[in-house]
This record gives structure tokens, sequence and C-alpha cells, in this order.
């Protein structure tokens, strides 16, 4: 579980990312709601980059 949050505001949480078997499982906004396809790109970008340190 990774809770996502800007680097201006750290204690303010906008998403939730579930992350299981190297894979996004559940990634929500407040609320329940979907998050911004931008917001899924960096997740994504986010995911490849600790894969890549994980097999390093």
């Amino acid at each position: 579980m990774v809770f996502v949050r800007l680097s201006s505001s750290p204690n303010i949480p906008l998403y939730t990312l579930e992350v299981k078997s190297g894979e996004i499982v559940q990634f929500r906004a407040k609320y329940n709601r979907n998050v911004p396809n931008e917001v899924w790109d960096v997740a994504k970008k986010w995911l490849r980059v600790t894969k890549q340190v994980k097999a390093a």
C-alpha cells in the first residue's frame, strides 16, 4: 500500500495505490474516486523504476 502525496504537502494523502506482485491492483482518489490519467502515467513510471531497482 502506497499513499501518494505532493512533496509540497507531505501530510495530505491524495491517492491510495495498492501494488501486489509487481502490478498495480488498485489506485483510488479521495471518496473512492477515479485517479486522473496523468497521475496513472506517473504511477506506472514509478512502478517501472521500482521494478528496475529491485531487480538490480
